[in-house]
């Protein structure tokens, strides 16, 4: 009996190691009316902007390299606007992403050395548009995967 015990008990450890192996780390939070997965060591709040329709992510110690704002526009037309406003004419390579069961849809472009990415998307009913800068693959997917809008 202590040996199936003791078998059980190695088990269960290593599923909790390989549970926390891997994954993006932190946790949901709300600003305005938005929800999203923030990671560990990141903050959010309303940036510059006084509008419920918007959340910027971003990291306290690269701020300026590492960061993501969030937003609620009217139409895809505005989402491309706003891509087109902050790519500007830096060459860009049309991005696709699936997060969660969201299709992103935008362009990524290097200025400076630092990689941006700029996606849009349909949640709820609702045109959801991100401009993003310095965020593993990772954390990038589970952000976009993650956001709700109230």
């Amino acid at each position: 009996m202590k040996k199936i015990t003791a078998l059980v008990m190695v088990i269960v450890l290593a599923f909790a190691v390989l549970a926390s192996c891997g994954g993006a780390k932190g946790e949901e939070k709300t600003q305005g009316n938005i929800t999203v997965f923030v990671p560990d060591g990141y903050g959010i709040d309303g940036g510059i902007m006084s509008d419920d329709n918007y959340a910027r992510i971003f990291n306290p110690e690269l701020e300026i390299s590492n960061n993501m704002g969030i937003s609620v526009v009217e139409s895809v037309d505005k989402a491309l606007e706003n891509i087109s406003l902050y790519q500007g004419d830096t060459p860009g390579t049309d991005v696709s992403i699936k997060a969660g069961d969201i299709e992103w849809k935008g362009v990524s472009y290097e200025v400076l050395g630092s990689t941006y990415t700029d996606v849009y998307a349909t949640i709820g009913g609702k045109v959801v548009y991100s401009h993003s800068c310095g965020f593993s693959e990772e954390n990038l997917n589970a952000i976009l995967a993650s956001i709700k809008i109230a």
